[in-house]
């Protein structure tokens, strides 16, 4: 706006110039007047330069400005991301630490397992061979106790000149 009022302010200095040597007529020098007229054309070319310059530097901050709401909102989502990602991190070792405790509790639940196995294995086998020893006196007292028996029926037997 302000570089309208400058271009109008020109404008108007250039009218009133112009009726001042309208109506003084042959009495301002011509070199005066066209110094006049070069002053003007060359305040004018500034004007329209220094013009066209503010409106690049306009779109340029424009654009400028463009890039930095693009970089905010790119800052605040990998903030974002990153405290999220962060939390995520913590969340994930905390999971870490207690499947690792998890893990070694069953290990640990493991290698007794396997050391009960190996004392239940160690008994089964005491018990297998107790047991095999103790069914063969078993079996032996057995066989000698039929056979007390066979003599004791034997000799309780009637023979033929008893029952006479």
């Amino acid at each position: 706006m302000a570089g309208m009022l400058e271009f109008d302010q020109l404008c108007r200095i250039r009218e009133a110039t112009e009726r001042a040597a309208r109506q003084v007529g042959n009495m301002v020098p011509l070199a005066a007047y066209n110094n006049l007229v070069a002053l003007y054309n060359t305040l004018s070319a500034q004007h329209h330069a220094l013009a066209t310059e503010r409106d690049t530097l306009r779109e340029e901050r424009d654009q400028a400005l463009e890039s930095l709401a693009v970089v905010r909102r790119n800052r605040d989502e990998f903030e974002a991301w990153g405290h999220k990602a962060l939390e995520n991190l913590k969340l994930t070792e905390k999971e870490l630490s207690e499947e690792r405790r998890s893990l070694d509790l069953v290990r640990g639940e493991r290698d007794r397992a396997k050391a009960d196995l190996k004392t239940l294995q160690a008994k089964y086998d005491d018990l297998y061979v107790k047991g095999r020893a103790n069914r063969d006196w078993w079996k032996a007292r057995a066989e000698k106790a039929e056979a007390e028996l066979a003599a004791l029926r034997a000799s309780m037997r009637p023979t033929a000149a008893s029952v006479a």
